[in-house]
Formats: structure tokens, C-alpha cells, sequence
């Protein structure tokens, strides 16, 4: 029986993949037991460099797409700020109409009138059932958690590459459904995420880590 050649190519990542094709380019230029190879080594070569040259093209806009989800969550703080002081004016002008008219002033301006919340719930608890599993495109991941009814307001999503070292955890996203997906993530490296259920009350403990290596 003839001795085969291993590839094991779907255990590689995109990078790893021209890596590999260099290799055997290197190898077996002037190598005389492989007089002529083929495909030609230049034919490698060149889709080598087509394969880098894209990943390379895709890192620049993953990092361009992270770059504006950093600025639209900078605006959107800055907008919020806007109009919880709008908010605070309506309701000053508000107050000094007769009780039977501020609400429909309220709702003049274009605002929800808030209903009368009572004592806020206590500290939400702690969210369990996280899992990580690929998300449909690459660099993404799908998050999916057990649901929290009762007094939640958000749950927060944190992402770190390396929880016991020195990068710490940094925010992912917001969502108010127990499922996310988190995209921008680069392809072949291991995240950890956690996720928080905050509440009027202030947040309850974070879950227990989940991780995956991105697709």
C-alpha cells in the first residue's frame, strides 16, 4: 500500500492555509524528485498571495467596522444625554399644568408617560445557560442565555481574548433578548464571553464564562 501525503486542510484557519501553500513551494522549488510539479508552483504561489491579499483586504474592514461601532456607541451616549435633559424639560413644564393635563402634554412631546413603578426590583440575578456557538458568518458569534423576566432592563455583553491575563473584559454589546450575535471578531481566535442582567436596581453577577474560537 502507497504511503499518502497529509493535508488535514480543515483543521487550518484561512491564514494558515497559504502559509501552507509557501511551504510546499519552498520545498519543492529545485527539489529534483519533483521534477514537475503540478499545478505549477507558480500557480500556488500566485493563489497564495490572491488568498492573502484578501484576508488582508477583510482584517482592514473588520477593523473599519469596529472602529464605527466604537463612534455610533460614543453617539448614541451623547444623544442619550440629549434627551434624557429633553425628557427633564418636558416634564418641568409639565408639572406646573394641572394634574389632569400632564400627562397628555407629555405625550404631546412625543414621550411615553412613565406609570408608577413603585419600589424598584432588587439586584437581577445572576444569568446562567450561556452558551458560544458559530455564528452564520465569519467573525461572528451567537450567544444564547436563559431568559430573565422580572425587573430586567438589559443585559450586557462582555468580551475579553484572555479572561485570566492583562486584556481584562471589555464591552460586546447591549441586547434586551436572551440571544445575541457579536460580530467583528477575528477568524481562528479563542474569545471568552460573559453576559450581566442589569436592572433598576443596579446588575446582578456576571455568568459563568462561555468561549469559542472564532469562525
Amino acid at each position: 500500500m502507497s504511503t499518502k501525503a497529509k493535508l488535514d486542510l480543515n483543521s487550518l484557519t484561512d491564514a494558515e492555509v497559504p502559509d501552507l501553500a509557501t511551504l510546499i513551494v519552498t520545498s519543492m522549488t529545485g527539489n529534483a524528485t519533483f521534477p514537475a510539479p503540478a499545478p505549477a508552483l507558480t500557480l500556488l504561489t500566485t493563489q497564495a498571495k490572491t488568498m492573502r491579499d484578501r484576508i488582508a483586504a477583510r482584517d482592514a474592514l473588520l477593523q473599519q467596522a469596529q472602529t464605527m461601532t466604537l463612534q455610533i456607541r460614543t453617539d448614541r451616549t451623547v444623544l442619550e444625554g440629549s434627551l434624557t435633559a429633553e425628557a427633564a424639560t418636558v416634564e418641568g413644564v409639565a408639572a406646573k399644568l394641572p394634574a389632569d393635563q400632564q400627562a397628555a402634554a407629555i405625550t404631546s412631546a412625543g414621550l411615553a408617560v412613565a406609570s408608577d413603578t413603585g419600589t424598584p426590583v432588587g439586584p437581577m440575578p445572576k444569568v446562567e445557560g450561556l452558551t458560544a456557538t458559530a455564528g452564520d458568518a465569519e467573525g461572528t458569534v451567537d450567544l444564547a442565555w436563559n431568559a430573565i423576566r422580572r425587573g430586567l432592563q438589559n443585559f450586557l455583553i462582555e468580551v475579553s481574548e484572555d479572561p485570566a491575563g492583562q486584556t481584562g473584559w471589555r464591552f460586546a454589546a447591549n441586547s434586551r433578548k436572551s440571544s445575541a450575535t457579536i460580530d467583528g471578531l477575528t477568524t481562528g481566535k479563542r474569545y471568552w464571553f460573559r453576559v450581566t442582567a442589569e436592572g433598576a436596581a443596579g446588575p446582578g453577577p456576571a455568568s459563568s464564562p462561555a468561549t469559542k474560537v472564532a469562525p
